[in-house]
């Protein structure tokens, strides 16, 4: 009788303990959401407190170049990154200054419109213009799937580029929904929901959003993506989908 008393507590003190590190990833994972609509500095705190060194973030694909650029800096549009294996990986530099894009100059127009033609349909060949090295260089690239990834440093590098009190300047409201937590895969889903204004049009716009954080043995994040319904959110800010 007393051993299987032992076990019963045993078999009870693991189960806690099991239900306790759920409870946990769980709990995260909704602050680090809520984090993400509250501040900078609340964001930047999860960040550095919960995501593993080795982290990483899964960030939405799309078809087009695969480059990053800085809209503040006051130079135009200047590459700050280059997407490893993308379509423009190997072609374009950090530093490079787009003059034109398919005979298109770069404006501040021509850049909300999408005239430029960096998205479209995939395989297609996209001419452009750079300024490297004090001298205008022609790049030829072929648009495809782009698959960013961002390291730890990265992110962090992002969210210290933000302005405090920008953050979040055009969100109406948010809801957190749904928090899932997959038992036997480290794994939490969060639903989301957002309403914002779009800085162009100033239409309203809202989307639900899907966030799954993926965690390690020590119970912080080994890597997250958040899928939205980005298609609407186009739609909602007058954005048209055609076919070329």
């Amino acid at each position: 009788m007393e051993v299987r008393m032992k076990l019963i507590f045993l078999f009870t003190f693991i189960f806690s303990l099991m239900s306790s590190a759920q409870a946990s990833i769980g709990a995260i994972a909704e602050n680090w959401v809520k984090a993400q609509y509250k501040s900078k500095e609340a964001t930047l705190e999860m960040v550095e407190n919960y995501l593993d060194d080795d982290g990483v973030n899964f960030g939405g694909r799309y078809v087009g170049f695969g480059f990053l650029w800085d809209p503040t800096n006051e130079d135009g549009m200047v590459v700050t990154r280059v997407i490893e294996d993308g379509p423009a990986f190997g072609i374009l530099e950090v530093g490079d200054q787009f003059i034109s894009v398919n005979g298109n100059d770069i404006t501040e127009d021509n850049v909300n419109s999408g005239a430029l033609g960096f998205r479209g349909e995939p395989g297609q060949p996209v001419k452009a213009v750079v300024l490297r090295g004090g001298d205008e260089v022609e790049v030829d690239v072929t648009r495809g799937i782009v698959n960013p990834t961002y390291s730890k440093d990265q992110v962090l590098a992002n969210i210290n580029s933000a302005v405090s009190e920008n953050w979040g300047q055009n969100l109406l409201d948010y809801q957190i929904g749904d928090v899932v937590v997959d038992e036997g895969k480290n794994l939490v889903y969060v639903w989301h929901w957002s309403k914002n204004i779009d800085a162009v049009s100033g239409n309203e716009v809202e989307a639900h959003n899907f966030t799954r954080m993926r965690f390690n043995e020590n119970g912080l994040v080994a890597g997250w993506w958040t899928l939205s319904e980005e298609e609407l959110a186009l739609v909602q800010s007058g954005w048209s989908i055609t076919r070329e």
